[in-house]
């Protein structure tokens, strides 16, 4: 876990709401805490099954159109021109008109994003996208597109492309 002030944190018990964009950790007392938002900047969970990899959790991006700079990216690909994962959930609340019981459930949405030149993108799915993103290694971009056959509709597809380009 990384503080807004850059001081990192290890072995931490913690969970991210998702709703409401805060994390509860404990700390080493063991009592439950909750953190403002903004105040952790990233956070990792080991890969069930592998003790190697880690699922990183980061804020502090731009704001956009659709999040505030303390949302919680997912990372998929880290680099130059980082590929993020916005997973957000609300609660949609249902009244049923004839027993009047109410109902809730969480409805999880998913974006994906680009960072470049200090500005979240939201990624389209599509070849014409790519092509105007990074138009600076055009020729590169559309040759390993060719050559890899990429179904960029495929998110394995796309975290490829986006390692790739920020491997040139």
């Amino acid at each position: 876990m990384v503080l807004s002030t850059g001081k990192g944190f290890s072995n931490v018990d913690a969970r991210i709401d998702l709703e409401e964009q805060i994390i509860y950790f404990k700390d080493a007392s063991g009592a439950a805490m909750v953190t403002a938002p903004g105040f952790i900047k990233e956070f990792q969970y080991p890969v069930a099954g592998d003790s190697n990899k880690y699922v990183v959790f980061r804020s502090g991006y731009a704001a956009s159109d659709y999040f505030p700079n303390t949302q919680f990216y997912m990372v998929m690909v880290d680099g130059f021109s980082p590929l993020l994962k916005a997973i957000h959930k609300e609660v949609e609340v249902a009244k049923d008109q004839m027993s009047g019981a109410v109902r809730s459930n969480y409805q999880e949405t998913e974006a994906l994003f680009l960072y470049q030149d200090g500005q979240m993108i939201r990624v389209k799915k599509d070849r014409d996208f790519f092509l105007t993103r990074f138009h600076e290694k055009h020729k590169e971009i559309e040759a390993y597109l060719k050559a890899n056959r990429l179904n960029l509709k495929k998110e394995a597809d796309l975290i490829k492309l986006i390692k790739y380009y920020n491997s040139l």
